[in-house]
Order: C-alpha cells, then sequence, then structure tokens
C-alpha cells in the first residue's frame, strides 16, 4: 500500500494534478478545501474521499485513488485539532492529522496531539495502525519541565509498536533530520521537518519512505510530500503474488481447455469460453503479465458464477479462497 502524505498550503482544487505521478493507493492532504463545496473538476478528481474542516476552504481529506475502501471511524476528539481517522480497506486503521494551536493557552501543536492519543490510545494499539500528516512539531521546540513534548508523543506512540518510518529506515534521530517536509515561508534557509508518518512496526518491513526535493515543490506549497509504502500482514509480496497466480492459473485452466476443446473456431462455445482460451493462448504465453492473469481469473469467477447458478460443476471451488486473496491484494 502506498500513501502519501501533503500538506498543499491551500487550493488543492489547483494542484491535485501533481499527486498524480505518485500512483498511491491513499492521499492524506492537509489544508485542502471540500471537495463537495468546490470546483466539479476537482469533485471528480476526488473520488471516494473522506473530509473533515472548520470551514469549506481548509480541512484535511482523505482520498483513495485505487478502489480501496474507507469508511469514517467514530473516535473521541473532544474538538482537538484536527484528526480523521478511518478504516482503509477494512483492514488499516488510518489517523490523518493536522494538529493547530486552537486557541488554546497551553496545549497547542504537539500538545493537541498529546491529548488526543490519551483519548484513543486502546484504538491506536491496533496492530495495524498508520498515524500521518503535518504535525507542526519537532523535538527541537522541546521545553524542559514539560510531560507532552514531541519525545513524549514519541515515546508514548513506541510504547504501542507505532515507530516514525522517516526515523526508522533512514536511521537519523528526532531532531537532527536532513530531509525537511517544511520551507517556511518557502524560504530555503529555513528548512523544518515537521511531517511524520508513524506506522505500527510490522507494516515497516520492506517498506520505504521519501521525502519530496524542494526544487520540484517550493512553487505549489511549503511543505513536502511524504510517500511511503508499507506491507499488511496478510499481504502478499509482488513476486509471490505472481507466483501464486500463475499456479493457480495453471491449475484451473486445462479443466477448461478439457471441456470446451476450443480449436479457435466458433464451435457451440458461447464468447466467455472463447475469451477465456484467448486470453490463456495468447496473454500468458507472451510473458508473465500480472494484470492479464488478474483479467482472467475474474472472467473465470464470472464464468463458473453462471455455471454454479445453472448448477453445473463449479471447477473454481478449490481455488476459490486463493484467487480472491490475490485479487484483493494486487488487483
Amino acid at each position: 500500500m502506498k500513501i502519501v502524505t501533503w500538506n498543499c498550503n491551500g487550493a488543492l482544487r489547483k494542484k491535485y494534478l501533481a499527486l498524480e505521478k505518485f500512483d498511491a493507493d491513499i492521499l492524506v492532504v492537509q489544508e485542502c478545501e471540500d471537495p463537495a463545496q468546490s470546483s466539479k473538476a476537482y469533485a471528480k478528481w476526488a473520488g471516494d474521499y473522506l473530509w473533515t474542516g472548520e470551514s469549506k476552504n481548509k480541512g484535511i481529506g482523505v482520498f483513495s485513488k485505487r478502489g480501496l475502501t474507507l469508511e469514517i471511524l467514530d473516535w473521541p476528539d473532544d474538538s482537538l485539532r484536527q484528526f480523521l481517522p478511518c478504516r482503509v480497506n477494512d483492514s488499516v486503521n488510518l489517523l490523518a492529522v493536522w494538529t493547530m494551536q486552537a486557541n488554546s493557552p497551553t496545549f497547542q501543536y504537539i500538545g493537541q496531539f498529546w491529548k488526543y492519543l490519551q483519548l484513543n490510545r486502546d484504538r491506536l494499539s491496533d496492530p495495524n495502525t498508520v498515524i500521518c500528516g503535518d504535525f507542526n512539531s519537532n523535538v527541537c521546540w522541546d521545553k524542559k519541565n514539560r510531560h507532552w513534548n514531541h519525545c513524549d508523543v514519541v515515546r508514548e506512540l513506541e510504547e504501542l509498536d507505532i515507530h516514525s518510518m522517516y526515523h526508522g529506515l533512514s536511521g537519523e534521530p528526532q531532531g537532527e533530520e536532513t530531509k525537511p517536509t517544511l520551507f517556511m515561508q518557502r524560504k530555503l534557509e529555513r528548512p523544518y521537518h515537521i511531517d511524520y508518518a508513524f506506522v505500527s512496526k510490522p507494516l515497516m518491513k520492506n517498506g520505504s519512505i521519501e521525502v519530496g526535493h524542494p526544487e520540484q515543490w517550493l512553487e505549489v506549497s511549503d511543505h513536502m510530500p511524504i510517500v511511503f509504502s508499507l506491507s499488511l500482514p496478510d499481504e502478499l509480496r509482488a513476486d509471490e503474488a505472481r507466483d501464486l497466480l500463475r499456479k493457480t492459473v495453471w491449475d484451473v485452466l486445462p479443466n477448461y481447455e478439457g471441456q470446451y476443446h476450443y480449436d479457435g473456431e466458433d464451435s457451440g462455445t458461447d464468447y466467455t469460453e472463447i475469451a477465456i482460451m484467448e486470453l490463456w493462448k495468447k496473454g500468458f504465453s507472451e510473458g508473465d503479465d500480472t494484470r492479464k492473469m488478474v483479467l482472467l481469473l475474474r472472467t473465470i469467477m464470472f464464468h463458473d458464477r453462471m455455471n454454479s447458478e445453472a448448477g453445473n460443476f463449479n471447477y473454481i471451488d478449490e481455488h476459490k479462497s486463493v484467487v480472491e486473496k490475490i485479487l484483493k491484494h494486487i488487483s
């Protein structure tokens, strides 16, 4: 699963195309306007999304760009600003973050998140948790004798086995980051690292993270996007998926060949059967193409569903669970 978190510095309706190159599964965007109250083009691009904000012009949006489902989570927030918890594809709890001053005399920015963490510690203990966004915080601003400093939040998250992907993968200590995520007032001489992706440790396995470059992004925002990829515990790696998918295809298709004896001519078989054989002969003989295999398996499953309804033998039954798992994770 590839996720991008980015503070767009407002007017996402004019900037969303800049995110297309990432081909991400999920986009988490701070300071974006509500698609339902903006331009038609922006609303169309937004597709399946969740959004919250105190005005229609600036809030947090979570956008699903590759068919993953989004479900809002009803977590208490005591009017802390600003958080959007959701369930992604019924497998990951994602907390989108944009901390604010919030007119609080004491608990500003990281203090808002610290209080939210106290409210939802049990909910955030889920082993498939992602917390990402603009925290407006860094350990360099910690204060003596304050129990809710940035370092305290990092420590409390680590107690839940939730870790910063950037620091975990780069080996850089908190406060000594070499890749800024913010250039104050878009000035290169004012760099800070204040955007983060915290994830449950098991999700970091085989993961990766990148921070955008100012020469590419300062024109549109003072923040750099953070692009990170993670693997779910039950998710197959790409090479495993291809091998398993190939095995399933070759286990299933001989049954179809034996049943239909397709010889290239229309001998009474329906077009679904012809499509199955054409994909098998012309598609897979030319090499490993996962998308063609997925299309084939979907065709087979549809055809078998029709056969089952007609009372015919269903060849896919013994492979159904593995096929569904493959389709869920790599289609």
